[in-house]
């Protein structure tokens, strides 16, 4: 499968894509502050089943950093934006973690424009009081800066995944250099907003929907999946035994098992 790098310019910046396969579209998010680069365990077997591009969000990897900074509101703009540079006009998200907020947000705004969605170990959903008090105690841990840049890269490791003896050594290349290639701030430019989506009415959420979740997250709890899944009407949940945060990295044939029969679902249906 050969995986094409190009460029898509909007209005709002120009975004790296990383991209292959046919048929139906699909735009994948990557979580945190990182890049397309994190799909790259999967995005060969996905693009067996649809035409997948990764992009890298606006102040990620190689794409441009906002003008227009990073709230809600633009963001999820600017991604629509990207879509329509792709010629995407109806397509599906997916979206890991911090990209799974941004999936929910577009589907949110302008669910006639979303064919599907998967979530992915993500931000977002339902939120009880005591979610909103663990996520606060992350964004004040994300303020302390370690002072060795390594020990930094092995804390990371062993948050985001449940055995970091699965994922390549070259994984730790990629966590340095998206950490140097990050706009700072984008977390708290849309901090307020990860309470109101977590109060944003679910049960009037008609997009096609599958959550996936690595069940031995140490970062959001499975039990959090599951209450996603079912806070949308039709919505499935699959589970990934002993896996971790970024899933697609630490399992990826676990993953493309899990995704790509939705895939080819959303497909028929649109056939």
């Amino acid at each position: 499968m050969t995986i094409e790098s190009s460029r898509v310019e909007t209005p709002f910046g120009t975004f790296h894509s990383e991209s292959g396969g046919q048929g139906q579209p699909v735009l994948l998010i990557h979580g945190g502050t990182a890049s397309a680069r994190e799909w790259r365990p999967v995005l060969p077997g996905l693009s067996q089943h649809a035409r997948c591009v990764a992009i890298d969000r606006l102040g990620c990897g190689e794409s441009d950093r906002s003008s227009r900074g990073y709230d809600r509101q633009t963001l999820t703009d600017s991604l629509f934006a990207c879509a329509d540079g792709l010629g995407f006009e109806r397509f599906a998200v997916v979206g890991q973690s911090f990209g799974g907020f941004w999936a929910l947000s577009m589907a949110f705004a302008r669910p006639e424009r979303l064919a599907g969605i998967v979530l992915v170990n993500s931000a977002g959903g339902p939120l009880t009081d005591e979610d909103v008090q663990a996520m606060e105690a992350r964004r004040v841990e994300r303020q302390h800066v370690e002072a060795d840049p390594e020990a930094a890269i092995e804390r990371t490791m062993n948050q985001i995944f449940a055995d970091p003896g699965r994922v390549p050594a070259t994984f730790r290349d990629d966590l340095r250099w998206q950490t140097a290639h990050a706009a700072p701030g984008q977390f708290e430019a849309a901090a307020d907003e990860f309470v109101n989506l977590g109060r944003a009415p679910y049960d009037q959420l008609h997009v096609p929907t599958l959550v996936v979740w690595g069940e031995a997250d140490s970062m959001i709890p499975a039990e959090r999946g599951r209450r996603l899944a079912n806070a949308i009407p039709g919505a499935r949940y699959a589970g990934l035994p002993g896996v971790g945060h970024t899933c697609q990295v630490e399992a990826p044939a676990e993953f493309v098992a899990a995704v790509a029969p939705f895939l080819d679902e959303l497909a028929a249906r649109k056939g």
